[in-house]
């Protein structure tokens, strides 16, 4: 392969920029080195020279996320008293540009995981990650909107009904129908929250209404 002369962070970009493309499309698990070197133009030693594995390459992107993220979720937080319902359309709305990453995040999760069972050696440290940021985020909002009786948590622990409804989340992502999130929010709040009877279309407070740029998921629903 033909490698365009570049100076060093200029080809580390290039390859991030390619490995960022092709995992959030294609996933972890269905993407390789080779792949992101051909997407990057550049020889495959010279990715292997920045990032040794392709989980060393995740987790900058991944860091990345989870401080994109976190700016998305910084105007949650800038009005006190904003009703539970609207703190969480403005967290799905963050939540949607970083599902794929969550999806990742969990492929690269088990494969270390069996990687490390077969070598009976320690697991690596998580760090900040898109799942961690966004685990921490509405384990806070629910705790929250509890404390208020907006909504009802089914699980006694905020952190472990985050974990259940991330996971939910990532879950209607891969299946290709990100517009179903609403649904965990509307079993959050009880048949009480509006009488017994699902709120009305137009009803933004009781259910925001979804975006639908969320990218196309075709990847996930392959792995």
């Amino acid at each position: 392969m033909h490698e365009v002369n570049a100076p060093g962070e200029a080809v580390e970009e290039r390859i991030l920029a390619a490995a960022e493309g092709l995992f959030s499309r294609r996933g972890f698990r269905a993407t390789g080195l080779r792949q992101v070197a051909a997407a990057a133009g550049v020889a495959v030693g010279t990715v292997y020279t920045r990032f040794p594995h392709k989980q060393a390459l995740l987790a900058v992107l991944l860091s990345r996320a989870a401080r994109r993220l976190r700016r998305g979720l910084a105007w949650v937080w800038l009005t006190p008293g904003l009703p539970a319902a609207e703190r969480w359309s403005r967290f799905r709305r963050a939540l949607l540009d970083v599902l794929p990453w969550l999806a990742c995040e969990e492929e690269a999760r088990r494969e270390q995981r069996a990687e490390a069972g077969a070598a009976g050696g320690p697991q690596a440290g998580e760090g900040e990650t898109p799942g961690v940021v966004a685990r921490e985020a509405l384990a806070r909002l629910l705790e929250e909107a509890s404390r208020r009786g907006e909504i009802r948590l089914p699980l006694p622990d905020p952190g472990a009904t985050a974990d259940a409804l991330l996971a939910a989340a990532t879950g209607m992502w891969r299946a290709g129908y990100p517009e179903a999130l609403d649904v965990l929010w509307w079993g959050l709040r009880g048949a009480e929250a509006t009488n017994g009877t699902p709120p009305a279309r137009g009803d933004v407070a009781a259910t925001p209404q979804v975006s639908r740029s969320m990218p196309e998921s075709t990847w996930c629903r392959t792995q």
